[in-house]
C-alpha cells in the first residue's frame, strides 16, 4: 500500500511539474536551421570531396535548385537555400564531386571557426597562417589557399593589382569557402617540415 502510494504522488508530481512548467524552460523548436561543419580536406555533412557521387548528394539533400554549367569544364550543383554548390567534372561519367562550395546563405563554419560573411581575411590569416593567392582571369574574386580549404574574397576594387596582405585587404569578409581534397604530396611534404621543426 505504501509503495503504491509513493508510486502515485511520483507520477502525480511529474505530471504537474511538466504542465506547470514556465514557458522559457520548455524545450522548443529552433527558429533556424542548424549550423552545419565544414571539415577541412573532408566536406560537408555526408558528402565526401573526392569520395561521394552526385547521386549522393541528392539522396543527402533532395533535388539542387539548378545545374549550372561551366562550359564543357564542370558541373554545379547549386542548393540556394543551402548556400552549398557541389561541383563534379563535365567529363566524369562517376560524378564524383571535387569541389564543395559555402555561399550565403550558409550557416556554419569550418572546423577552426572561420564563418561565412563574418570572419575576415586577418581571421584567416591567424587561424591557417601564410597563404598563397590566386585568382580568375577576370579577377572577380581573391581565393587565399591551403591544404583542404579555400577562402574567398570578392575582388570590389577598380584594378587588377594582386592585393597586399599589409593593408586594408586584412579587413574583407570571408564569402565563399571552398572545400577540397588534399594534395596528397603537398601534404607530405609540410608533414616533413613539421617533423623537422625543433
Amino acid at each position: 500500500m505504501r509503495a503504491t502510494l509513493i508510486a502515485v504522488l511520483l507520477a502525480a508530481c511529474a505530471a504537474g511539474a511538466v504542465g506547470d512548467a514556465p514557458p522559457e524552460s520548455r524545450a522548443s523548436a529552433p527558429s533556424s536551421p542548424p549550423a552545419r561543419l565544414l571539415v577541412e580536406g573532408w566536406g560537408v555533412d555526408n558528402v565526401v570531396v573526392e569520395r561521394s557521387t552526385a547521386a549522393e548528394v541528392v539522396a543527402e539533400y533532395g533535388e539542387p535548385d539548378e545545374v549550372i554549367k561551366h562550359k564543357k569544364y564542370s558541373r554545379e550543383m547549386a542548393y540556394k537555400k543551402l548556400g552549398l554548390s557541389f561541383y563534379y567534372f563535365y567529363e566524369d561519367a562517376e560524378k564524383k564531386i571535387f569541389h564543395i562550395a559555402a555561399k550565403r546563405p550558409f550557416k556554419g563554419s569550418t572546423t577552426k571557426g572561420i564563418v561565412l560573411g563574418e570572419s575576415t581575411v586577418a581571421d584567416v590569416l591567424r587561424i591557417y597562417g601564410n597563404a598563397s593567392i590566386s585568382s580568375n582571369t577576370s579577377y572577380d574574386y581573391w581565393a587565399l589557399r591551403y591544404q583542404g580549404v579555400e577562402f574567398y574574397v570578392e575582388n570590389d576594387g577598380p584594378d587588377k593589382e594582386w592585393p597586399s596582405f599589409d593593408g586594408d585587404f586584412q579587413g574583407r569578409l570571408v564569402t565563399s569557402i571552398g572545400i577540397v581534397k588534399v594534395e596528397e604530396k603537398k601534404a607530405e611534404e609540410e608533414t616533413k617540415e613539421e617533423e623537422a621543426e625543433p
